[in-house]
């Protein structure tokens, strides 16, 4: 992952303000296998992936809007979950 130094030197050239992820930066960051990764992205799942020569990365931005996504889809589906189980629960009385 380029240093905040490298990003600035490379600003003086032409404006890069890309931040890039490895494969190896991400699972870390998750604390899963890469393995689970590879697999994600074999199956097109998890953020978009550039290959840069052989090594795989994946911008900042993309995977933060990646578990983003994440993130709202599983709060659609609790909110979800709980309307069903409310709606299965109505008491009839007499």
């Amino acid at each position: 992952m380029p240093t905040d130094e490298l990003v600035r030197s490379a600003g003086e050239v032409g404006r890069c303000d890309h931040t890039w992820v490895t494969v190896d930066d991400l699972a870390d960051e998750l604390q899963i296998p890469k393995s689970t990764i590879y697999g994600w992205k074999c199956r097109g799942l998890g953020p978009t992936w550039t290959r840069v020569g052989k090594h795989l990365r994946a911008r900042r931005v993309h995977v933060d809007a990646w578990l983003d996504s994440l993130n709202a889809d599983n709060s659609e589906a609790a909110a979800e979950a709980t309307a069903t189980a409310s709606s299965e629960h109505v008491t009839h009385t007499a």
